[in-house]
């Protein structure tokens, strides 16, 4: 943590806006024994909050990024034995935000997917779409979703279960259907969606990166015409 105070240091007041990045990871369990330091490495371990006999299988880490320029660093991780729990995961929350405060930063932002422990914990501190925040020592600090998981998300309910908006139905079968179509032709009028892009979007795991190119195209007829509106305004979010 010294290194940060130096680097505070040399920043000015708009530099030190800072957001969070917390992201949990999974990872192959192994055992080693670190002679150095003369202890075993591979058991969960959550640092001050304490360590345990359990083989780790994922990783939780804690990023801090500069919003105003180009710098991030990681600032913390811990092992555990399955996704870290609610309450340890809240504590730990408020742990990374006191050290970034205690250092300089001006922290706004604490910023995770939509993980099932991260939505408890996002209730449990009384965080709602009306009051997105929740206050430490003083400052507000805002925890939010990231985009790409709240695309992702959007995607898999349209492809698992469509919308109805207004009385009007939503259907990502429409979507499929016009790419079969377009595809066919010589000309495409949909060239921001690619064969490869549908197929992807029929396994339940599928990458973030690629959402956006399904949710715009150009042209529209018949029952799509719908499905195209709404994505359209969608599409014009970002």
């Amino acid at each position: 943590m010294d290194l940060f105070k130096i680097k505070v240091i040399s920043m000015t007041d708009q530099e030190k806006l800072s957001a969070i990045l917390v992201d949990e990871v999974a990872i192959k369990k192994y055992l080693n024994y670190n002679p150095t330091y003369d202890v075993h490495e591979g058991l969960e371990d959550f640092g001050s909050f304490g360590k345990t006999g359990q083989f780790d299988d994922y990783a939780l880490v804690f990023m801090l990024l500069v919003l105003t320029k180009k710098w991030k660093q990681p600032i913390a991780y811990y092992l555990s034995s399955g996704p870290t729990k609610v309450h340890l995961l809240q504590h730990l929350i408020i742990k990374s935000v006191n050290q970034t405060q205690a250092l300089g930063f001006t922290l706004k932002f604490v910023i995770w997917d939509q993980g099932s422990n991260n939505r408890a914990v996002t209730q449990r501190f009384g965080v709602t779409s009306q009051d997105p925040y929740l206050f430490v020592n003083g400052n507000k600090v805002f925890l939010i979703f990231d985009p790409p998981h709240l695309i992702k998300n959007a995607r898999n309910n349209l492809k698992k279960y469509g919308f109805t908006v207004s009385g009007e139905t939503v259907s990502w079968s429409f979507i499929e259907e016009f790419h079969k179509q377009d595809s066919a032709t010589p000309i495409r009028f949909a060239r921001s969606i690619f064969t490869a892009t549908i197929c992807q979007f029929r396994c339940e795991a599928c990458n973030s990166s690629s959402q956006p190119y399904s949710c715009s195209w150009d042209i529209c007829n018949g029952e799509t015409k719908i499905t195209t509106r709404r994505s359209i305004c969608y599409s014009k979010l970002f």
